[in-house]
């Protein structure tokens, strides 16, 4: 429903949920077990490194490296700290975190 959204902002959320979705599935499927047992750990190892990405992309933006077009974000935000940004990078870093600790 948010992907079919007419208003721009709310597909934005709607597509970052969507990519989120299939990842934590595979994840939770193979590792389930291991998730529960290690949540504290991947929670850290997750956590830590995104919001560090996130802070250095703030960074990033405000040192004019790279700006995202408004076109492509909600709109929800507080100056170089913007939602979908966050989380784009916070479901990327879950990712990698999760993939990586159910495979080793």
């Amino acid at each position: 429903a948010l992907a079919l959204s007419p208003d721009d902002s709310v597909k934005c959320l709607g597509l970052v949920a969507l990519a989120f979705s299939p990842v934590w599935l595979v994840i939770w499927s193979i590792g389930s077990s291991f998730v529960l047992r290690h949540a504290d750990r991947i929670t850290w190892g997750w956590f830590a490194p995104g919001v560090t990405t996130v802070l250095i992309d703030c960074l990033g933006q405000q040192q004019g490296v790279w700006r995202f077009p408004p076109a492509f974000l909600s709109g929800i935000g507080s100056g170089y700290l913007k939602l979908d940004i966050f989380l784009v990078y916070m479901v990327s870093t879950f990712a990698v975190t999760g993939t990586g600790a159910v495979i080793l």
